[in-house]
Parts: C-alpha cells; structure tokens; sequence
C-alpha cells in the first residue's frame, strides 16, 4: 500500500481549516436565533399595542387598573339579613380577582345596637318594665305575664311604649299634661314621695314642674327620668324614638 507523507505544514493548515469551520457554523446559530428573538419581540409589541389602542380591556372583563394601583373589592350579598363586612380592611388586586368565584366574606364583631344605656340589675329592668307598671286586666301589647306584682314584656321597646301610652292619655283624656300633673297621677302620695318624684324629673328634663309637656322631645325627656327614678334605667334615645313611635299605633 501506498503511503502518503503529510508534512507538518499540513497538519497545521487542516487544523486551522476545522476551527474555521466550527465557528462558522457558531455564528450561523447565534445569528439565526437573534433573527428569531427580533421577531418574537415584534410580535409582542403588536399584541401591547394593540391592547393599549383597545383601552386595556375586552368584552368580558372590567377595564384594568393601571400598574401598581390597588383596588377595593366591595362583596355583594343577595341574602335577607344584613352581612357585615370588614370596611375597606381587605385590599385585593382587580387583576387577580377570578370572576367565576363567589366573593369571600369578611365576618366581624357587630357593634351593640344600643350603646348609651345604663342598665342595672334592677326588678324593673329585669322584667324590661322600667316604668314598673302594676300587672292588671288591662294586658299591654308585648306583655308575657308578671312578676307576681309587675309586669312582664317580651323588649325593653313594649316596656317603654306601655309608658309612653300611659303618658300620651293622661293628656289626651285627663288633660294633665305638666310634670307635676302627669306624676300625680302616675305616683299618687297615697304610697309615694310624689313632691321628690316630682323634683327629680324637673331637675332631670330642665323643665319647671307646671311647664306643659307636649311635643315628642319633651315626652322622651320625662319618660326618661321617670325610667332613672323607678329603675336607675338610662336608654338611649333611639331605643326611646322607636317605642314612642310604637305608642302611636
């Protein structure tokens, strides 16, 4: 067999002609996924055009919020009793929110109805009869019984409404409608101190005891103090609108 002699001057050359080669074929690689990348990133910037031209929405959804800003998710209930929610406390993103979920409820600590109120453990109070009206025939909307002397009510709101009807008819009927009048009646001295009753509730309203007690402020006023005299009971004052304007049915 015929041997070739290769002189180092070939190896050489067919060394530099394989490294020529390999990065050739480099640089055909990194050029076409430059070429690539140039177009993918084209194609994105249509798409943000093109968003952008549509106001950044679409026909199902809400337009979004602009970068960085919050929003407050307001959840809406269809049930009858009110839910309470936690105002403003929960921040949601109107990005992240997924339309087909029922919105999540926040349950808090309902404040009491009623905060102005004085209510010892008294008779009266316990029997929700501040005015301490006697058990009789005569049986009050809202009365479940009595105490054995007392009368019983189911709220505090059929107690004081008995009281504002009694004061209402003294007027309406007896024409007394002065404090001094209107306790005489209710706490005759036969088993009361009617004169101290009486100075109790001018002192408390700021009315003299012969000035006529007409209007609705008035009356709530001496209903008032007539609860802090029989009771040591202060309700607050919607509670005293709402049983005087149950007086009036």
């Amino acid at each position: 067999m015929e041997k070739r002699f290769v002189s180092t001057l070939d190896t050489n050359y067919l060394k530099d002609e394989r490294i020529r080669g390999k990065k050739e074929g480099r640089n055909r690689i990194l050029g076409g996924l430059a070429k690539a990348a140039l177009i993918t990133g084209a194609a994105i910037g249509s798409v943000y055009v093109g968003l952008n031209a549509m106001g950044g929405r679409n026909e199902n959804t809400e337009p979004l919020a602009p970068q960085g800003q919050i929003e407050q998710y307001v959840p809406v209930t269809s049930v009858s009793e009110p839910v309470k929610y936690e105002e403003q406390s929960e921040r949601v993103s109107q990005n992240s929110i997924d339309s087909n979920k029922a919105p999540k409820k926040i349950e808090t600590v309902s404040q009491p109805k009623y905060q102005e109120e004085i209510l010892p453990n008294t008779r009266g109070v316990r029997n929700n009869n501040p005015g301490n009206l006697e058990d009789s025939s005569n049986q009050w909307d809202g009365q479940v019984g009595s105490d054995g002397r007392f009368c019983k009510f189911s709220t505090p709101e059929h107690g004081l409404r008995a009281m504002f009807k009694l004061v209402n008819n003294y007027g309406t009927r007896y024409n007394l409608d002065t404090i001094e009048e209107i306790i005489g009646r209710w706490a005759p001295n036969s088993e009361n101190d009617t004169k101290g009753y009486i100075q109790f509730v001018a002192n408390q309203t700021g009315y003299s005891k012969d000035e006529k007690i007409d209007t609705d402020l008035e009356k709530r006023k001496v209903v008032q103090a007539m609860c802090r005299k029989e009771s040591g009971a202060k309700y607050d004052t919607k509670r005293l609108i709402k049983a005087q304007t149950m007086a009036k049915h």
